[in-house]
């Protein structure tokens, strides 16, 4: 990943009280609610399998920031994680992949900062300036690409920051979401039967969120013109509270 010069110090960010995405005035009339998005889902797949993500009973407390609109902004793109909004989203990878959304590409640095619960000490586990996407949406960071591996049973926190202005670190976009590693227990096997056979939607009905987010992303690459895909996605994601990217994806498959 080749780096964009930037220079962000997120515990500055964090103690401002710096909001997880600013949204431009003009965006703010065209976000849809969950409501919207739930209903238009009924209409338009009642022969598709839908996703449903059941959260964990013993999930840690945690979970997404995306922050609410300051107004009076330039034209600036809206960054969000794909990470449930009130809790530690499971993994059972000690290398996940973390997805997030930026809503229209920008010349602004962007940042990717993973923290450690445990940890005590300012510095993070792992910060690196990110590429800035060629293209809107759905954008991922792949930790194996870093060295960095999960402990089980550990929250972590990991943040996207779109870097304003260096120097005001109250004037940047961060946007947060919580992951924790699971044990991948003898029970889940009997889920996924077919070694490397692993279906999104009971993954998400394991509470599995950022396996079963994974599992559907990475068959959106392999087939982006799969219109069905797009759709469990969204399903997958409004449940969470995230109607801005399922409306993307909606969009991408065709549909208004």
């Amino acid at each position: 990943m080749k780096p964009i010069q930037t220079v962000l110090t997120l515990g500055m960010a964090l103690a401002l009280g710096v909001p997880g995405a600013v949204w431009p005035k003009d965006e703010l009339s065209s976000i849809p609610s969950q409501q919207s998005i739930e209903e238009r889902l009924k209409q338009i797949s009642p022969d598709i399998r839908l996703p449903v993500y059941k959260r964990p009973q013993r999930a840690t407390r945690g979970g997404r920031d995306q922050g609410g609109s300051r107004g009076g902004v330039e034209d600036l793109p809206v960054v969000l994680v794909l990470a449930p909004s009130d809790h530690a989203g499971w993994t059972t990878h000690a290398q996940p992949i973390l997805y997030w959304y930026l809503s229209k590409v920008t010349t602004f640095p962007l940042n990717f900062v993973l923290r450690d619960t445990r940890s005590k000490k300012p510095k993070p586990l792992l910060e690196v300036p990110l590429n800035s996407p060629s293209k809107a949406g759905v954008q991922k960071i792949r930790l194996g690409e870093y060295n960095v591996k999960l402990d089980a049973g550990v929250p972590y926190r990991w943040f996207i920051t779109l870097v304003r202005d260096p120097e005001a670190p109250s004037r940047n976009i961060v946007a947060e979401g919580w992951v924790e590693r699971v044990e991948f227990t003898e029970a889940l096997t009997i889920i996924f039967p077919a070694a490397g056979e692993k279906d999104p939607i009971d993954l998400a009905k394991a509470g599995l969120w950022y396996d079963a987010v994974e599992a559907i992303s990475e068959s959106i690459e392999e087939d982006p013109q799969n219109n069905t895909l797009r759709i469990q996605r969204a399903a997958l994601l409004n449940q969470v509270g995230l109607p801005e990217i399922a409306q993307f994806d909606l969009r991408q498959s065709g549909i208004p």
